[in-house]
C-alpha cells in the first residue's frame, strides 16, 4: 500500500495525528508525512493542519467496502454483482473497458475507487473526482436485446439513481434529459454510457455513475456548473456504501423492468422527475440551436419538444444538450 493510502487510513478518525506520529507509526521519515499529506490536498482531500496538534480530517471519513456494499444488497440480488474497489484509477470506466473479458458471464462487474485522476462525463468532459469525497461507480451489463434500445440505458439508469436517493431520504430529486440527476436544478450527479464490443452476439454496457457526496471546499474552482452534493440535499452525511448498495440493487430492479417491459412503463415515471417538462429550453447542436417546450420523452427514451410553428419533434440523446432559455 502506497505511503498516501496509509495515511488516509491513520487520518480516517477524524482526530489529529503529529506529523511525528505518522512518521513513526508507517515507519517513514516526517518529509514524507508532509509529501503524502500534500499529494492527497491535490487529490482535492480536505486536510486540516494546526500547529502543535499535527493533521486531520474535518470529519470521520468511511473508505468504501465491497463486503459492506454486498451487505446491504437484498440477498436475492447479491449473486448478480461481483464488486472490487480501489484507491485510485485513471476512471472507474476506463478500468473496465480495459480489462473486463468479453467471455464473461451474467454478472455484473462492479468497479468503485476513491479518486480519479481522469475522470470522464458525457461528450468528453472532465469529472471532478476529489478523494474519497463522492461516489465513483462503474457496472457492466450484458444486453441480449436490439441495439435500438441502448440509449435508453442511460435514461433507465437516472430513474434508478433518482430512486436511490428518494430511498435515502432526499426529496425533490429532477431529471435533466437525458441522463442529468438534480437537486434544485443543481447537478447532483451524471451517468456515462459505453459500449465494450459484443460477446456472442450481445452488447456489453460499461456504464459510469458519478454522485456529489459531501464536496470539498472550494469545489466551484474545477467544476463550470451549478452543482450540490448529498450533505446539502439531505442536511447529513450519507454512507457512501450504503448508497452504493441501493443504487446497484435499483439498477438491477429497473434494467430487468426495462428489458422485460421497455421505456413505455416507465415514461409517467420519468415525467414526475423531469426538472423541465413543459417548460422552453434551447437544443444545441454543432451548428444550430433549436428552440421549443419539453413535452416529455417517447417510448424510446427519445426527447419530445413542441416547437413554435406547432410541430413535435424526437431527438436522441447522445446528439445534444439541454439548457433551460
Amino acid at each position: 500500500m502506497s505511503t498516501t493510502n496509509s495515511v488516509v487510513i491513520l487520518l480516517r478518525d477524524n482526530n489529529f495525528h503529529s506529523g511525528e506520529e505518522l512518521a513513526e507509526l508507517l515507519g517513514i521519515s516526517r518529509a514524507a508525512v508532509w509529501k503524502a499529506i500534500h499529494s492527497l490536498r491535490k487529490k482535492g482531500l480536505d486536510i486540516h493542519s494546526v500547529r502543535g496538534k499535527g493533521y486531520r480530517l474535518p470529519r470521520k471519513m468511511e473508505l468504501l467496502d465491497k463486503t459492506l456494499i454486498l451487505k446491504n444488497i437484498p440477498p436475492a440480488l447479491r449473486d448478480k454483482f461481483q464488486i472490487q474497489s480501489h484507491f485510485e484509477l485513471s476512471s472507474t470506466n476506463d478500468f473496465l473497458l480495459k480489462y473486463i473479458k468479453q467471455d464473461f458471464n451474467d454478472i455484473s462487474q462492479v468497479c468503485l475507487t476513491e479518486h480519479q485522476t481522469h475522470g470522464r462525463g458525457r461528450r468528453g468532459r472532465a469529472w471532478y473526482s476529489p478523494f474519497g469525497s463522492n461516489l465513483y461507480l462503474s457496472f457492466t451489463w450484458r444486453h441480449k436485446q436490439s441495439p435500438q434500445a441502448v440509449p435508453g440505458f442511460s435514461l433507465v439508469t437516472a430513474l434508478a439513481l433518482a430512486k436511490s436517493l428518494e430511498l435515502l431520504g432526499i426529496n425533490n430529486v429532477g431529471l435533466k434529459w437525458p441522463n442529468d440527476v438534480l437537486w434544485n436544478r443543481k447537478k447532483l450527479a451524471g451517468i456515462l454510457l459505453e459500449l465494450n464490443g459484443e460477446a456472442h452476439g450481445d452488447q456489453i454496457l460499461v456504464i459510469g455513475i458519478g454522485v456529489n457526496v459531501d464536496m470539498p471546499e472550494n469545489s466551484e474552482e474545477s467544476i463550470n456548473q451549478p452543482y450540490t452534493d448529498i450533505s446539502k440535499a439531505s442536511g447529513k452525511l450519507i454512507s457512501r456504501n450504503l448508497l452504493a448498495a441501493e443504487i446497484l440493487t435499483q439498477v438491477a430492479k429497473y434494467f430487468h423492468m426495462y428489458e422485460s417491459e421497455g421505456m413505455s412503463s416507465m415514461i409517467q415515471e420519468w415525467q414526475s422527475h423531469d426538472a423541465y417538462f413543459n417548460e422552453v429550453v434551447e437544443l444545441t447542436f454543432p451548428n444550430q440551436t433549436i428552440k421549443g417546450k419539453v413535452a416529455g420523452i417517447d417510448e424510446h427514451g427519445s426527447l419530445l419538444l413542441d416547437l413554435k410553428d406547432g410541430r413535435r419533434r424526437t431527438f436522441q440523446s447522445g446528439e445534444i444538450s439541454l439548457r433551460a432559455h
